[in-house]
C-alpha cells in the first residue's frame, strides 16, 4: 500500500518536474536503493495524484539522467551503478547555497570580449543537487538584446559545484560549469565552457557572490534594474571572500 504524497500547489514547476525531484530524492537518500524496482505507473499515479502521462514523462526524465533503467515488460529499476560524481562526498548540504547570488562572466563576441551580469536564484533539489536561473530581474548582457537568460542544473562534489547550463533566450548556447565554493559559502569562483561553434569550445571565468537576504526585504525583483556588467564585474572582483553583497550595491538608484 502506497501513501498519498501531495505535490506542492505553490510550486510553479509543472507536476512532472515535482515528481522527478521527489523520486530523485528517494533514490539519492537510499529510500529507493540501487537495483530496487520502482512502483508501477498506476501506483505512482495514486501516490502523487497525477496522470499516467505525467508519470511517464517523469520516468523518462529520470532515465535520461541515468538514475533509472526500464526493462521491457518488467518495469523501471534504480540503476545499480552511481555516476562518478555521486561517489564523491559533498562537504555540506545543498541547502547552504540556497538563495540569490550576483554573478558575472565574460564571453567571446564578434566585437571582442564582453561581459554579462545577473542575479541568479539557486534552488536545492536534494541534499546535493541544485537548479538555478538568472531571471528575474532582467540580466545585463553587453551587446545583446534580449540579454542572456540562463538555467543551470548542478550537483555538489566536495566543495565544488559541477553541472551544465543552457541559454534559454538563445538556445544555440549551452555548456558546463565548475565552481569552487569558498569557505563561508558566500563566494563561488570557477569556469564555464560554452558552445562557440560546431568545432570550437570557449572556456571563461565565472564568479558568484551571495546577496545579503536582509537587503532584499520588500524588494520586487522584476522591478529592479542592474548596473552595467563592467561595474558589477569590478565590484565582484574586489569583494571579500566571506561577505555577501547588498542589493543596493548592484542596482541602479531609484529602482
Amino acid at each position: 500500500m502506497f501513501d498519498m504524497l501531495r505535490l506542492d500547489p505553490d510550486d510553479a514547476r509543472p507536476p512532472y518536474a515535482q515528481v522527478v525531484d521527489a523520486l530523485r530524492r528517494e533514490i539519492e537518500q537510499g529510500v529507493l536503493a540501487p537495483g530496487a524496482k520502482l512502483p508501477t505507473h498506476q501506483q505512482l499515479v495514486t501516490q502523487y495524484g497525477v496522470s499516467v502521462g505525467t508519470i511517464k514523462r517523469a520516468l523518462g526524465e529520470l532515465q535520461g539522467a541515468g538514475l533509472i533503467i526500464s526493462r521491457q515488460g518488467q518495469g523501471a529499476y534504480v540503476r545499480t551503478r552511481r555516476s562518478l560524481l555521486e561517489s564523491v562526498p559533498q562537504s555540506f548540504p545543498a541547502d547552504m547555497l540556497a538563495g540569490l547570488w550576483v554573478t558575472c562572466y565574460e564571453f567571446n563576441s564578434e566585437g571582442g570580449i564582453r561581459r554579462h551580469a545577473d542575479i541568479s536564484r539557486i534552488i536545492p533539489q536534494s541534499s546535493r543537487r541544485v537548479t538555478a536561473k538568472n531571471y528575474p530581474p532582467d540580466p545585463q548582457t553587453e551587446g545583446h538584446v534580449p540579454s542572456f537568460r540562463n538555467e543551470i542544473e548542478a550537483q555538489l562534489a566536495n566543495r565544488h559545484l559541477i553541472g551544465h547550463w543552457r541559454n534559454v533566450s538563445d538556445t544555440r548556447y549551452f555548456g558546463s560549469i565548475h565552481l569552487a565554493v569558498l569557505p563561508g559559502e558566500a563566494v563561488m569562483e570557477g569556469y564555464y565552457t560554452g558552445f562557440s561553434s560546431d568545432i570550437k569550445v570557449d572556456a571563461m571565468r565565472w564568479k558568484w557572490v551571495r546577496l545579503d537576504p536582509v537587503s532584499l526585504s520588500g524588494v520586487e525583483l522584476p522591478q529592479i534594474v542592474l548596473k552595467e556588467p563592467d561595474v558589477i564585474n569590478e565590484l565582484l572582483e574586489h569583494s571579500a571572500y566571506d561577505a555577501p553583497l547588498t542589493l543596493a550595491a548592484v542596482v541602479e538608484r531609484g529602482t
